[in-house]
């Protein structure tokens, strides 16, 4: 903070900007209604995530849909930001996600939140992706 950024002093000219334009806050990640995601698919702006269990994931998940279990979505962090696109976290519902994505943007990522989760998603009747069970006789 006490850097000289060419010849001023950072510090005094945050402060003259602050008074000008106000302070600038970051945002953090939104929340984002299932047609905007669908949009942001379709441009090939955002990678769904899905974070529900793996056995959920192979039963329904939307198009093109990543798997990353909520838990390990911290330690995924590097090979999400490797997408080079946005991120589009859902779950069952968008509960509780939003905290996940704060942490996820303070790494640099670019991440919303889909409102409504799947359960939103497929109450649009928008397209998924649907795995038939497979049937075991032990």
């Amino acid at each position: 903070i006490d850097m000289i950024v060419g010849g001023v002093d950072r510090a005094r000219l945050v402060a003259t900007l602050d008074k000008i334009a106000g302070p600038v806050q970051s945002t953090g990640p939104e929340l984002w209604e299932v047609d905007r995601v669908k949009d942001g698919l379709i441009a090939r702006e955002v990678t769904p995530v899905d974070v529900r269990a793996e056995a959920d994931f192979k039963r329904v998940h939307l198009p093109e849909a990543v798997h990353v279990p909520l838990e390990s979505l911290l330690e995924k962090a590097a090979e999400l930001q490797a997408l080079r696109t946005g991120l589009a976290l859902y779950g069952r519902t968008d509960e509780g996600l939003m905290d996940h994505a704060k942490l996820l943007s303070e790494q640099g990522l670019r991440v919303c939140v889909m409102q409504g989760g799947l359960l939103a998603w497929e109450a649009a009747r928008l397209p998924i992706v649907r795995t038939a069970p497979t049937r075991t006789i032990d």
